[in-house]
């Protein structure tokens, strides 16, 4: 890849979600903003190409919508969509409008499909959806239903790909702009 060249134009065709680990390097987005040079975000910054991890770590929102853009060969509009499908793959039931401003998460959504979403994360790739019960008796101490993740929880994002999500959404709070969000002693 040649200097000022973006990623993605090295990768060909055959550019796929699977393909961008969490060390592929992306050149930020560069526009302009009434004159001033914004590359990832920073008027005048120069920050060259950074790995996800970085991009994740760092707060760099224009990652997120390059990222977008490999996924669907380029095709903004599919881009935005595969997101919309994994968002609801992983427990997300609102209606999600497609907007520019998608791939940096600007949609709204409830607390329970979030906490729902984000325990896709920790069951390891598994759709974990709340739930206020894991045994139901009946009075008489009879099992009238008993929660059975294998069936209830299917996998919804591959177990390797979780774990490298795991890794970066760590490093925020270790390193990046979660520092604040970190629990003594843990």
């Amino acid at each position: 890849m040649s200097a000022g060249q973006p990623a993605w134009a090295t990768q060909g065709e055959g550019v796929v979600a699977a393909r961008v680990s969490w060390q592929h390097a992306l050149w930020p987005l560069r526009h302009r903003i009434h004159g001033i040079e914004v590359v990832g975000g920073n008027p005048v910054v120069r920050i060259g190409a950074v790995t996800l991890t970085t991009a994740l770590v760092k707060s760099i929102n224009t990652i997120p919508v390059r990222l977008s853009l490999i996924m669907a060969r380029n095709n903004p509009v599919e881009g935005r969509r595969l997101i919309v499908e994994t968002a609801h793959k992983m427990g997300i039931e609102s209606d999600i409008k497609e907007s520019w401003a998608l791939p940096i998460g600007v949609e709204a959504v409830n607390l329970l499909e979030m906490t729902g979403a984000y325990g896709t994360f920790a069951s390891g790739g598994r759709r974990a959806r709340p739930r206020a019960a894991t045994e139901i008796l009946s009075s008489k101490g009879d099992l009238l239903y008993r929660f059975n993740a294998d069936l209830e929880n299917p996998q919804v994002i591959d177990r390797k790909t979780i774990e490298q999500m795991n890794v970066m959404m760590n490093k925020v709070v270790e390193e990046g702009t979660g520092k604040k969000a970190q629990l003594p002693a843990i």
